[in-house]
């Protein structure tokens, strides 16, 4: 029986991957407690904090890949690899950030020391009530309690989107099949930020008291899923209308 073993107890994406059949998620503070030769099959979620602000020498990864060699390692990584720009695909990498830099050097880690990898690069993760932290609908909707949102690009720039629920259908999707490699996981078109405002507070919109800024700059941002259609069949437009339909809930 194949188990897993998910790390990120208390990670956005944690809380709904925890539902993955025979597994256990764990917190990072327990990885040193476990045992993981209980386990052929390991999720990281979590990642440490300072990852935003300076480059990391990754110690807190190799520690946990020193454990599980030979093992099937399943990794999320971001949209922010890749520039601004449409229809990025996965052999266009060039990280926008610090946060971007680290992933790609986690991500080079995985490819040196394992076989049976699978890495997904995905856009904005989301559920309407629920993110996490420091997200792009984090960010908005606590500027929006303070009556002012502000940008600094273009309201008609384009960002990528996926829900937590199809995100989490689609890995079981992929991981039945065995996948291994790089993938992007996202809608292919992605939304303007002006029409995710407008779906997502409605109304709200219209309130007076409220106010908007934003800069000339336009910078857009999607995924080319073709390499994954290709595999699993087509989910693009699944991943866009459940999209606006969780927007507009």
């Amino acid at each position: 029986m194949i188990k897993t073993l998910i790390i990120g107890k208390n990670s956005f994406f944690g809380s709904k991957f925890k539902n993955i059949k025979n597994s256990k998620i764990i917190s990072h503070r327990h990885v040193n407690k476990t045992n993981f030769d209980d386990y052929n099959k390991i999720i990281l979620l979590s990642m440490p904090k300072n990852y935003n602000k300076k480059l990391s020498s990754l110690n807190f990864e190799k520690n946990i890949f020193s454990k599980c060699k030979n093992k099937r390692l399943i990794y999320f990584s971001s949209s922010l690899v890749y520039p601004n720009k449409l229809n990025n695909k996965e052999n266009s990498a060039k990280p926008q950030n610090i946060y971007a830099r680290n992933k790609i050097k986690i991500e080079k880690e995985i490819q040196k020391n394992f076989k049976n990898y699978l890495i997904l690069r995905v856009p904005i993760v989301f559920m309407k009530k629920k993110y996490s932290k420091n997200n792009f609908f984090y960010i908005m909707n606590k500027n929006f309690k303070l009556n002012k949102i502000k940008f600094n690009i273009s309201m008609n720039s384009i960002r990528d989107l996926v829900t937590l629920d199809d995100l989490y259908i689609y890995y079981i999707k992929i991981d039945k099949l065995n996948l291994k490699g790089v993938y992007n996981v996202g809608s292919g078109k992605g939304l303007s930020v002006k029409k995710i405002l407008e779906l997502y507070y409605d109304k709200k919109m219209n309130n007076p008291k409220i106010k908007f800024y934003f800069k000339k700059r336009t910078s857009n941002l999607t995924l080319n899923v073709n390499r994954l259609e290709s595999k699993i069949g087509k989910i693009s437009n699944k991943i866009y209308i459940n999209v606006i339909n969780e927007l507009k809930k």
